[in-house]
């Protein structure tokens, strides 16, 4: 009894073992990190909440990079792949929080004078705005639909530290006050164009606050 017991916890640690193993590999993703001093690596990498772990070869021991030495990580792609033009994506790290020591990973939508960044998440059912540092509001979610997806955008200018978004000031507020939070901030920011201003003032269509791709658009084109 005592040996078909101890057989059978065997087999459920080599389960487990197995298990274990497999969801590391899964976690893995060969990437190519480019770091802020200008150096390059390839490898496979294992996201995590301070750092990336870093190996060149899945036989070589994980070495930690923090994100702040990290500029951004694009997918690896192979010859063949390129061959069949098949790009890859760009991810960008910035930091957030009260001390700026939490990052993120941002994709960029547009690159100008001022770039639009994008980063997508599980829609919300509820949920409320933290503010963080570099002017910048986070919200966090109290449900989630995986269903549906949202993207986030925020927005930065080549000598900022950290990215920007617009009118996400407390969520139980009014909607007008959101909006008209929205309008000033955005007026701020982008005062060296009145006329952009102006339209996002009046509401002009494509020009609300859900229409950043636009905006940004506007003032790279039109207003440098």
């Amino acid at each position: 009894m005592k040996k078909a017991i101890a057989t059978n916890f065997k087999d459920l640690l080599l389960i487990l073992i197995i298990f274990l193993m497999s969801i590391n590999l899964y976690s893995q993703k060969k990437m190519v990190l480019y770091l802020k001093d200008g150096s390059s690596q390839t490898g496979y990498v294992t996201y995590e909440k301070k750092y990336v772990k870093f190996q060149k070869t899945k036989k070589d021991k994980k070495k930690k990079v923090e994100y702040h030495l990290l500029d951004s990580t694009t997918n690896y792609v192979s010859q063949r792949a390129k061959n069949n033009k098949r790009k890859p994506k760009t991810y960008y790290f910035f930091p957030e929080g009260k001390k700026g020591k939490h990052y993120n990973a941002w994709e960029v939508d547009t690159k100008g004078e001022v770039s639009l960044y994008k980063r997508t998440v599980d829609a919300s059912n509820g949920g409320m705005w933290m503010n963080s540092t570099g002017g910048t509001s986070t919200f966090v979610p109290t449900g989630s639909n995986k269903d549906k997806k949202n993207v986030i955008y925020r927005v930065k200018r080549a000598n900022e530290p950290y990215l920007t978004s617009f009118g996400n000031k407390d969520f139980s507020a009014a909607f007008i006050t959101i909006v008209d939070s929205f309008k000033n901030e955005t007026a701020r920011y982008f005062e060296d164009c009145p006329t952009l201003v102006e339209k996002i003032k009046k509401e002009e269509k494509g020009f609300t606050r859900n229409c950043m791709k636009e905006i940004v658009d506007y003032y790279n084109n039109q207003c440098n």
